[in-house]
């Protein structure tokens, strides 16, 4: 006797999750992806492209931010001494939270984009992308 057909499932797919953002010169976050049941999520790399740039500064500056749900799973910041400027149509990885736990979202969490200004700044209009694999 056969054995029934079973549908093939990968162990991981490859997602890559991305957000366009207009030039702001206020702090925001953006919901752009929720894990589907029964999967989970593990990021493994995020960066930043500013097609305009933004120079970094100690009091005028922006945190960017890759969110599992209120954790933070990656950042960069344009505060002087920190990660620094964002040069012209050049992408920067965020750096990676080194809390393992946080670089992965269980089924139904919520994936954001934060934008964090403290100060008076504005930054250009720009591209935040994430990869990593649903498992």
């Amino acid at each position: 006797m056969a054995l029934p057909k079973r549908k093939a499932r990968f162990l991981s797919e490859p997602r890559q999750i991305s957000l366009d953002h207009a030039s702001t010169a206020a702090s925001l976050t953006t919901k752009v992806w929720k894990v589907p049941a029964g999967r989970s999520f593990r990021i493994r790399r995020v960066f930043y492209n500013n097609p305009t740039g933004l120079a970094a500064n100690a009091s005028n500056y922006f945190d960017i931010r890759a969110l599992n749900a209120a954790l933070i799973a990656a950042k960069w910041s344009t505060q002087t001494g920190v990660d620094g400027t964002l040069t012209a149509d050049t992408p920067v990885d965020l750096v990676n939270s080194a809390t393992d736990s946080n670089l992965v979202l269980p089924a139904g969490t919520t994936l954001s984009f934060a934008f964090i200004l403290t100060g008076a700044a504005t930054l250009p209009a720009g591209r935040v992308v994430l990869e990593g694999d649903l498992l």
